[in-house]
């Protein structure tokens, strides 16, 4: 918005559910490893509710749910069989949300990193399939790091490379790993109550219920 200054200089941005919708082509790779481990798929509402910790995470709930025991022995296959499949079908169905590339490009004066527990090249992948990492200045993936979020290992990472300090940066995210781990580090947070996460026992400071609403926020 011309003529008024926001406090905030740096983005710290999620990716899937916060500026990407994912689910459909995620849970699709995991039913697709289900059925080459020979299980049972599951419906795709219960699979949505696995996303947002990294695919070791989504995996073990996966097929745990399938099994219903504990998945130990067929783990590190699936992990596997997932990301492979994963892999060469990121774009089938993925799309950005409503207004994320109008707004990204509004925001043009902000240094915008991308924080995903998503591996980094995965992630380059489907924003420059969707036309948008150009926006960003740096992607930080889960294998760029030792702890993934909620771990704040990623947010002092992009504050380093940011320059910038703590007050001056907000988090944004669809999840309680992106909530804890801006507060972690003393960022800002703002949940996106439109994306496939949940909060836990941390409150953000801001709510949207969708990406345009960020721009409220970043310049009341």
């Amino acid at each position: 918005m011309k003529g008024i200054q926001s406090k905030y200089k740096g983005l710290l941005i999620d990716l899937d559910g916060t500026i990407i919708d994912s689910r459909k082509d995620i849970a699709s790779s995991v039913n697709a490893t289900l059925t080459q481990l020979g299980l049972k798929e599951l419906p795709l509402d219960d699979i949505y509710k696995y996303i947002g910790n990294g695919a070791p995470v989504l995996m073990q709930r996966a097929l745990t749910k399938s099994l219903g025991e504990d998945p130990s022995r067929m783990l590190e296959p699936g992990i596997s069989l997932f990301m492979t499949h994963y892999g060469k079908h990121l774009l089938v169905e993925t799309k950005c949300y409503p207004g994320v590339h109008k707004l990204l490009g509004e925001l043009s004066d902000f240094n915008k990193v991308v924080i995903t527990n998503k591996p980094k090249i995965l992630s380059i992948d489907i924003l420059k399939g969707l036309d948008i990492l150009s926006h960003f200045t740096l992607v930080i993936g889960g294998d760029d790091v030792l702890k993934k979020k909620p771990d704040p290992e990623g947010v002092y990472k992009a504050l380093e490379w940011m320059k910038l300090p703590p007050e001056e940066v907000i988090m944004v995210g669809d999840n309680y790993t992106d909530i804890e781990s801006g507060h972690s580090a003393g960022v800002a947070t703002c949940f996106c109550s439109y994306g496939m996460g949940e909060l836990k026992s941390i409150e953000p400071q801001y709510r949207i219920d969708s990406f345009r609403g960020l721009k409220d926020i970043l310049y009341q």
